[in-house]
């Protein structure tokens, strides 16, 4: 595979993972417990990558991904808080 293929494959890669995680979290049963689980677990992954020698462009990339995934949690609680509301909570 040449460098161009490479990057390829790994965008293909990227994007299925990032469409298996939309899916995780728009079936998870608690979406604030998932959300909890993956901040915790994206400040593990980021301390341990800071401590290695990582590229400015992984961290980047981890960091941009990682808001990607918060930011579908969090519409994912707010439709789930959203859908548990009765008439009279409103």
């Amino acid at each position: 595979m040449n460098s161009d293929e490479k990057t390829d494959y790994l965008i293909g890669q990227v994007n299925t993972l990032n469409t298996f995680c939309i899916a995780l979290i728009r079936s998870h049963p608690d979406s604030s417990a998932l959300q909890d689980a993956f901040d915790k677990s994206r400040e593990m992954a980021l301390a341990k990558d800071v401590q290695t020698t990582v590229s400015e462009a992984t961290l980047t990339g981890a960091r941009e991904q990682a808001d990607r995934i918060s930011s579908a949690l969090e519409i994912a609680v707010k439709h789930r808080g959203n859908r548990n509301k009765g008439p009279s909570d409103s």
